[in-house]
């Protein structure tokens, strides 16, 4: 077992691991959770209450055969485009060190 400065595992990981992949890990946070806010399928197929489906499902509930209010459509586009977009401007310096960190060699 390797130790040094007498660090023990954690204090090794959090000390020395967690400040080199932290901005990397960032980015994937901004993926996944973009990843997970668009997802549609799998939603429209386990969600059988009203209550339960999700913003992108019921945006593409409002356009109906007969009758679509354009208003009301682009409102829920609006709201459902929010949250990942507030989420990358609030997190855009990490996700570009993040992205850009492995292409810096040394």
């Amino acid at each position: 077992m390797n130790r040094f400065d007498g660090c023990g595992n954690f204090k090794t990981f959090v000390r020395v691991v967690l400040p080199v992949v932290r901005s990397s890990l960032l980015a994937l946070a901004i993926f996944t959770f973009v990843g997970a806010w668009n997802n549609f399928l799998w939603p429209l197929v386990a969600c059988t209450k009203e209550e339960m489906k999700t913003l992108p499902l019921a945006l593409s509930l409002m356009k109906t055969q007969y009758n679509t209010d354009v208003g009301l459509t682009m409102a829920c586009a609006v709201i459902n485009f929010l949250p990942p977009f507030l989420f990358y401007i609030f997190m855009q310096s990490k996700f570009k060190e993040g992205l850009t960190m492995g292409g810096v060699k040394g």
